[in-house]
Formats: structure tokens, sequence, C-alpha cells
């Protein structure tokens, strides 16, 4: 159901946020009237938007779009359309739901587990997912690529496990991975501190990793498809350089895994899994994740320059539903939100969401920015004609 209001909050709402209030993004607005729904049954959906100008999305335990055949444990869609009118088609559908592992390795694998973290570039999607559900999430993160826009798979033999770095998420840029990336692809990966259940991990740290964009791309485009192992010989498969701090300049500096040190913290706890993408009209990197208690719908959203901080809070919900006026149970027990990048313009967003019970779909509903008016210099006042005239 539809509410013709607009709700606004702000972040000085709550005293318990980890970072001070944003000078930036005094606030942020849900218009609850663009609220919809569809693939009932099927959770998850993190975004990416291609070269094509399509967006591309994963979800898990259900249906999809078409609401047909029987559920599946993995699932790619093509969001096709503007933020008002769009319609989601199922391209891939992976193994049934309840399955075991990971799928094959190899081409034209069945894919058997959950993903929060998709991107696209060129022509190709790549993604992590962890098996199938619940607490063997936390077991390892594989990487798959398609070729094919997601309308088939390979797994290749790299994987990422330790609790250290888990659930690895994709900083999402504008469209085909455009913005100021500096030729980059950003991975954040949080702490797993309770790795018997989803759960708030708390004290909550995430921790961002990076990779040339030539790099990561490089073996899918020159590689047999048949090849396994396409990322080069460290132990996760990957060259990936982590964050471990700035200089006395202020620069970041990039170093070993056991090196890192977390870009965010918050005391209060931080989700199994987080969004993180660059919202072009506020030039600001923008974090969702939990806080306290997961499928609660309560939701933290904050901003920062760069992608490794500093970080501001813009909103922090105890119970972001009711707290914006979301009607009925709308996202009183969400659990993940990302961005639209497409639907974004200005200081204007869409967001796409998820959770379980009444959440348990993709979920879109629009909102904005509050931005802070730029200070105005006062106007300099040229004396000379008033001492002329005073002298006269």
């Amino acid at each position: 159901m539809l509410l013709s209001s607009a709700w606004a909050a702000s972040c000085t709402g709550s005293a318990r946020a980890p970072y001070a209030c944003s000078s930036v993004i005094k606030g942020i607005t849900f218009n609850w009237s663009s609220h919809q729904e569809h693939a009932s049954g099927s959770d998850n959906w993190p975004v990416t938007w291609a070269d094509d100008n399509h967006q591309y999305t994963a979800w898990g335990d259900g249906k999809g779009f078409s609401q047909s055949g029987g559920k599946k444990s993995f699932g790619v869609s093509r969001v096709i359309g503007q933020k008002d009118v769009f319609v989601g088609a199922d391209i891939y559908k992976g193994a049934a739901a309840g399955c075991s592992g990971l799928g094959g390795l190899g081409d034209n694998t069945s894919i058997c587990g959950k993903s929060y973290s998709i991107l696209s570039y060129q022509q190709f999607l790549v993604l992590w997912a962890g098996p199938e559900t619940g607490a063997a999430n936390y077991s390892e993160s594989r990487f798959f690529y398609s070729r094919d826009r997601g309308q088939s798979w390979t797994q290749t033999g790299n994987y990422l496990t330790g609790y250290d770095f888990f659930h690895p998420t994709f900083l999402q840029y504008g469209k085909n991975h455009a913005g100021p990336n500096g030729g980059y692809v950003y991975l954040y990966g949080i702490e797993v501190l309770d790795g018997g259940q989803l759960a708030v991990h708390k004290p909550g740290r995430v921790f961002l990793a990076r990779q040339k964009l030539s790099d990561y791309f490089l073996p899918i485009t020159s590689a047999p498809s048949s090849q396994q192992h396409l990322f080069g010989p460290d132990g996760n498969g990957f060259h990936l350089e982590y964050y471990t701090g700035n200089d006395a300049a202020g620069q970041p500096q990039w170093g070993s895994r056991s090196d890192k040190i977390p870009v965010f913290q918050d005391s209060n706890g931080v989700g199994w899994n987080l969004s993180v993408s660059y919202n072009a009209g506020t030039q600001r990197y923008i974090l969702m994740t939990e806080h306290d208690q997961t499928f609660a719908g309560k939701l933290g959203i904050f901003e920062a320059p760069t992608p490794w901080g500093p970080w501001k809070t813009v909103a922090y919900y105890d119970a972001w539903a009711d707290q914006t006026g979301a009607d009925g149970d709308t996202g009183d027990q969400g659990f993940f939100w990302n961005i639209a990048n497409k639907w974004s313009s200005g200081k204007n967003f869409s967001m796409v969401f998820t959770g379980i019970g009444e959440d348990d779909s993709f979920n879109k509903v629009d909102g904005g920015f509050q931005l802070t008016p730029p200070v105005t210099p006062p106007k300099k006042i040229d004396l000379v004609p008033i001492l002329q005239l005073l002298l006269l």
C-alpha cells in the first residue's frame, strides 16, 4: 500500500550514532508513495548498472520476478526501465532452494548460494557468493563471472575465507563502473565475530581492499573459458591490497591483509552485509548497514568524501520504516539496502531494499538528500564613495 506523503529524518535523532552528523547532507527524505514491491518471496537484490543501460541484480530463495517454477537458491535478473516504470526479467536461475555447496567449478555452473555483491564492467558481470544460507554463508566467498550478461556463469577456483574480511561487497559507481574510481575495483569486507548465525557483529568493523580494474577483468577477457585459477597464485587467488591508514600528508596507504585497519566502525555493530555506492549528485560515498539487531530495520546511513572515509552520519534509525512513514509492515524487517545509481540524479535517489516476512521481495522507494546550503561570503563593500560623500 502507498502513502502520498514524504517523510524526513535527520541524524540528530539518535545520539547513539557512531559518527558526528554530516555537514554536507543534513537530512534524508523518503517518499513512500513511490514504493513498489516485486518478486515476492525472493530476497537480497544487490544492484549494478551495466554498459547496456540496464541494471542487474542477484536474488535468492525464491522464484524471482517471473514467480514461475520451483524456488531457486540463486538467480540473476535484468531490471529494465526507469524508476517509476520498470520490469524485471529473470535471466539465470541456479540450483533448487535447499541445495548444498556452491555448484561445480568451471563453465555453466548451477550456482547454489547467496550474493550481496555484483558488479558490471563492459559486457561482463562478476559476483561473490557464499554457501546456501544461514551461518554457512560465513565459511567462504567464491568468485563467479559471466561473459554473456548473466545468462550463464563460470565458477573460478578463487575464494576468500577467514572471519577478518568477509562477505566482500563491491563499491558501486555509475554506468559501466564510471566515476572517480582511480582505475580500481574496491571491495568492503566485515569482521565476523559470531560465526554461528546471521547476526549484527559487535563491535562492528569494516575493512577495504582494492585491485586495479585492468587486472581484475583482464583474465576474464583473455583466459580460455575453461581456465579456473584466473587471478594469481596468492593465498586467496587475488592480488588484493588492503587499506592500512593514511600517511602524514593524508594520502591512503595500501598493504597486506594482516596490516589492514578498519575504515568504518560502530560499537553498536554492523550487519552481516552492507552496501556502499558513490552518489555523483552529492559527490559522496554512501554506506548503509544494520546496527544492534538484524532483520529489524535498524538502518544506519553514512557519507564520506572518499571510499575510506572519514565517515559522517546521515541517519541512524532504531526503526527505519516507522521513522520514515512506511505503510503497514513495510520495511520493519529489512536487512539489506542499496542505492540504484541508474535511478539517481542530483540529490534524489532510489533505494532497493529487502528483508524477511513482509519485506521478503524486491522493494523500491525513492528518496532525497537534504543538502546543507553553501556558505555565501559577505559582499565586499566599497568604502571609497562613502568617504567621498562624507568629505563634501
